[in-house]
C-alpha cells in the first residue's frame, strides 16, 4: 500500500488521506445512429462511447510483471538505475505497490458499423425482373479510439484463465473487426 498525505498535514489518516482510484461504472455511455440518402447511393454508421470507467487491468497485470521480467512483456517505460522515470517499477521487483499502476482508464469511442450501398436504377432492373437491387460493403468494429493500452478497452480489465491446458485468453474478449460485402435483391 502507498500512503500519501493528500491534505498535507503530516499525518497520514484515512479520513482525510484516502483516494477512489477509480469507478469500475462508467459516468456516461453514449451513442449515434444516422443514415445518409444521395441519389442511388446510401450510407449509414453507428458509433457509441463509454467514458469514465477506470478497473484494475488483468491484462496488465499478467503481460507487464507478474511473471517477475522471465518472459517478453509490453514495452513500457521502466524504472532503472539509469532511467528513473517512476513511470513503472523495474521488472522483477516485487512489491506491494504495483497494483496502483494497473488501474487503468478504459474510456472509448468505437465505431459499431458503417455501411455504404448502391442501389441500381430501376431501367437497369427491367430485364431482369426485379424491383430493386442493391449492392453494400458493411464494416463492423473497424475502429476504436481510446488510450487504453490493452486488446480491447471494452473488454478491459478482465482475463480468463484457461483450465488444465494450460491455455489463456488475455483480456477476456475482443471485439473483432468484420467486412462483409453483399447484395440484395427484391423481385
Amino acid at each position: 500500500m502507498i500512503e500519501i498525505d493528500q491534505d498535507k498535514d503530516g499525518s497520514i489518516t484515512p479520513d482525510k488521506d484516502r483516494v477512489i482510484l477509480g469507478n469500475p461504472f462508467h459516468k456516461w455511455t453514449g451513442g449515434m445512429t444516422n443514415t445518409f440518402t444521395y441519389k442511388e447511393f446510401d450510407f449509414s454508421f453507428f458509433i457509441y462511447t463509454r467514458q469514465g470507467k477506470m478497473k484494475w487491468s488483468k491484462f496488465h497485470s499478467e503481460l507487464q510483471n507478474e511473471y517477475l521480467g522471465e518472459i517478453n512483456q509490453l514495452k513500457v517505460d521502466y524504472w532503472t538505475p539509469e532511467n528513473p522515470s517512476n513511470t513503472f517499477y523495474r521488472p522483477g521487483f516485487n512489491t506491494g505497490n504495483k497494483g496502483l499502476l494497473l488501474y487503468k482508464s478504459t474510456s472509448f469511442v468505437r465505431v459499431g458499423h458503417i455501411t455504404l450501398g448502391y442501389s441500381l436504377p430501376h431501367k437497369w432492373l427491367e430485364p431482369i425482373k426485379a424491383s430493386k437491387l442493391r449492392v453494400y460493403a458493411t464494416a463492423i468494429n473497424p475502429f476504436v479510439f481510446t488510450n487504453y493500452t490493452g486488446l480491447d478497452p471494452e473488454f478491459g480489465g478482465h482475463a480468463t484463465n484457461g483450465g488444465g491446458d494450460g491455455t489463456a485468453t488475455y483480456n477476456g474478449g475482443v471485439a473483432v473487426s468484420t467486412y462483409q460485402f453483399g447484395l440484395s435483391v427484391t423481385f
